[in-house]
């Protein structure tokens, strides 16, 4: 995994909050550089391996630890937050800690991990492309009541309540996939999808599976972030998060629910682990009696962006496509997980 180039010079302190999926290969990137970082984690088990990163200090806590979030938020002048988008006590703990550095007159620049959930359709296919550029007007009629809407809104008019003693950005992934070298973990979707595979013999979508969606590779978003970052530091910075905050890492290749499935069913016949490959439709009641209710509706929606404000800054998408990583990289890991070997 390539390093983005080292930041301006001088150091520079991070409270991460999340190190996970996508928080863990931020903070690799981050510890090699001149970041200091301090990182809250749930559990003791992470804590010996984190503590062995250079520059990293994890603390033991968990959202609701409000009081403590404000307490690094207010001292790092940098806060990443990828931990739970709809957890609203801890954004605004962290927006509590950025109002006391903005009033001890101290830099501040904060980076929050939202969701394409948001812009996620009604429908099981959309017309609508979002794009960065327009995001501010595009986002303007999605109700304050949508999945992480009312958090979204709630930094936006924090930023404003700031004006420029703050730097305040919103990363809006879309579908995240493939594994990255620093944590080898996995992401969430087309795991769930193979795991119903394994159970039921074939590979599954909803409904009519035409729902369109957009992907970035973890290590391609973990880059966005940094080059975001720097982006943010740089004191004559071109980039205006205070107009506009949103920016979306997209790797520029569509795909619908019903490919996917078909992709992850011929993968796994071809592996041996079941004997349909392709996919089939099944209702919603199917994908929630295995998954929890609501995971079903997800595999019916979609989310079309377009980044162009991360391309302005030098980012671009270097690894595999979504089903080269499922192949070659994530479908071994869950067969292991389960228990399956591969032939």
């Amino acid at each position: 995994m390539s390093s983005p180039s080292p930041p301006p010079s001088g150091p520079k302190t991070v409270f991460l909050l999340g190190p996970g999926y996508i928080g863990h290969p931020i903070l690799h990137h981050l510890s090699t550089q001149s970041y200091t970082i301090t990182t809250l984690i749930r559990r003791q088990s992470h804590f010996e391996s984190l503590s062995c990163l250079p520059n990293v200090t994890p603390i033991l806590g968990d959202l609701s630890n409000s009081s403590l979030i404000t307490t690094h938020a207010s001292r790092a002048s940098i806060t990443i937050h990828t931990a739970d988008a709809n957890h609203t006590s801890s954004i605004l703990a962290v927006l509590a800690g950025l109002r006391e550095r903005v009033a001890r007159g101290e830099r501040a620049v904060y980076i929050h991990t939202s969701g394409s959930t948001l812009m996620k359709a009604t429908q099981e296919t959309s017309e609508r492309i979002y794009t960065d550029t327009l995001a501010p007007s595009q986002l303007s009629d999605i109700p304050s009541s949508w999945p992480r809407r009312a958090n979204d809104l709630l930094i936006v008019n924090a930023a404003a309540e700031f004006g420029e003693k703050a730097k305040i950005a919103i990363m809006i992934p879309p579908v995240i996939y493939g594994v990255d070298d620093s944590s080898q973990r996995l992401t969430m979707d087309f795991p769930k999808v193979a795991r119903f595979a394994l159970m039921n013999g074939f590979s599954a979508y909803l409904g009519e599976g035409e729902a369109i969606e957009s992907a970035v590779h973890i290590s391609d978003l973990a880059r966005a972030y940094v080059i975001l970052l720097r982006a943010m530091e740089e004191e004559d910075s071109s980039v205006d998060v205070l107009q506009n905050p949103y920016f979306y890492p997209e790797d520029g290749i569509e795909w619908s629910w019903k490919q996917a499935a078909g992709e992850i069913g011929d993968a796994m016949k071809d592996a041996g682990v079941i004997e349909e490959g392709g996919a089939r439709s099944v209702g919603e009641g199917d994908v929630d009696a295995m998954f929890g209710k609501g995971f079903g509706r997800h595999l019916s929606l979609g989310c079309r962006m377009r980044g162009e404000r991360l391309r302005g800054l030098g980012w671009e998408c270097r690894e595999k496509g979504v089903f080269e990583a499922w192949r070659e990289d994530e479908l071994s890991r869950v067969l292991r997980e389960m228990g399956r070997k591969v032939e």
